[in-house]
């Protein structure tokens, strides 16, 4: 009788071990080519620093951080639907729900070309998985 508890507290360790690894493991914010997001864009991987998406109870702030060589020449990073916020130099965030997850998102950043201060416009597809 003792084996059998002592099996089945182990077996609720384990599975409770597992749910909170699951729960705390972090999301990544990935960008693409394609809506159906099969085409991971090189492109923006150049530019962006690092990501992270923070939980605030039922949604989730993102930051985007440009890399200090890029971050100068960005003029305006932006995401549909969203209202993106500038909050440092090359540094942007804005908030996304549950429902959105795991979804292929417009967005798109323009820049500046210091070498012939033309504007160009790249746009993508942005998900957090």
């Amino acid at each position: 009788m003792k084996k059998r508890i002592m099996q089945a507290m182990l077996l609720l360790a384990v599975l409770v071990v597992g749910v909170v690894s699951v729960g705390a493991s972090s999301l990544q914010v990935k960008f693409f080519d394609d809506e159906a997001l099969t085409v991971p864009t090189t492109y923006m991987n150049y530019y962006v620093e690092q990501t992270s998406v923070e939980q605030q109870g039922n949604e989730y702030v993102v930051t985007v951080e440009f890399a200090d060589t890029y971050a100068s020449v960005v003029s305006d990073f932006s995401v549909a639907g969203k209202d993106v916020v500038e909050t440092a130099p090359g540094v942007y965030e804005y908030t996304i729900n549950v429902a959105e997850l795991n979804a292929a998102t417009p967005a798109s950043l323009t820049y500046v070309r210091p070498t012939n201060n033309v504007s160009y416009t790249y746009s993508f597809y942005v998900s957090y998985e």
